[in-house]
């Protein structure tokens, strides 16, 4: 039997998938298995990873408007309270905040 010089590293396996055809097509089909199930891995990792960014984006951006109407209302509220010409009730109606809330200020 001729070895082939690709051969010469792994002598026993390259002798074993050269002279038996069925063993060298159950080893390609394996590695062909595992090839397609890490590149199946590696999409999903890549759709879930994708699709939490985009989900972490737009709850960010949700938060960070919520935070930010919450800070509109505390300052027009402490504006509201320097005039001294509301109850704090009418403030609270005003800026949607509570009585307590605006008492906290």
């Amino acid at each position: 039997m001729n070895k082939s010089k690709n051969c010469s590293n792994n002598s026993s396996l390259c002798e074993l998938f050269s002279e038996d055809e069925q063993k060298r097509l159950e080893y390609t089909a394996k590695q062909k298995a595992l090839y397609d199930y890490n590149e199946l891995v590696y999409e999903n990792f890549t759709t879930g990873y994708e699709k939490g960014v985009s989900e972490g984006i737009v709850k960010g951006k949700a938060e960070g408007l919520s935070e930010g109407i919450l800070k509109e209302k505390i300052r027009m509220a402490k504006e509201l309270l320097k005039m001294k010409t509301m109850s704090l009730e009418s403030i609270a109606q005003c800026t949607g905040l509570s009585v307590d809330e605006i008492k906290s200020l």
